[in-house]
């Protein structure tokens, strides 16, 4: 079962080296959009996000919501690899990762379940 609020996730870094994610990540089974990265993370991971896709999105509630742009990088959760382009600046309170259906989806697909 992957934790929701406790999952351990690593993420490539500019140097292609794998980093744990030291601040907090959350599994949104709840959301419909890809997983999102705050800027913070971004900058220690030395990505380059792509601030010319400032992509719309449905946020809680229905509410419309812009992220900053997006950014390409491969996340770790299990042993598994998914390549993404995450949404920057996805707005959430003090959450640096946001996995969102893309990784969800795939990880349902690898008969994960989701749980606390």
């Amino acid at each position: 079962m992957i934790s929701i609020k406790n999952e351990p996730v690593d993420i490539k870094n500019a140097d292609g080296e794998w980093m744990k994610v030291v601040g907090k990540v959350l599994v949104d089974t709840g959301n419909e959009a890809p997983t999102g990265i705050s800027t913070k993370l971004v900058n220690e991971l030395g990505l380059k996000p792509d601030t010319s896709k400032k992509l719309n999105v449905s946020g809680a509630g229905g509410t419309k919501v812009q992220c900053s742009g997006t950014v390409k990088a491969e996340v770790k959760v299990r042993d598994h690899v998914f390549p993404i382009e995450a949404l920057v600046d996805l707005p959430t309170s003090n959450v640096d990762l946001l996995i969102g259906k893309d990784i969800i989806d795939a990880l349902f697909h690898l008969n994960y379940t989701f749980g606390k």
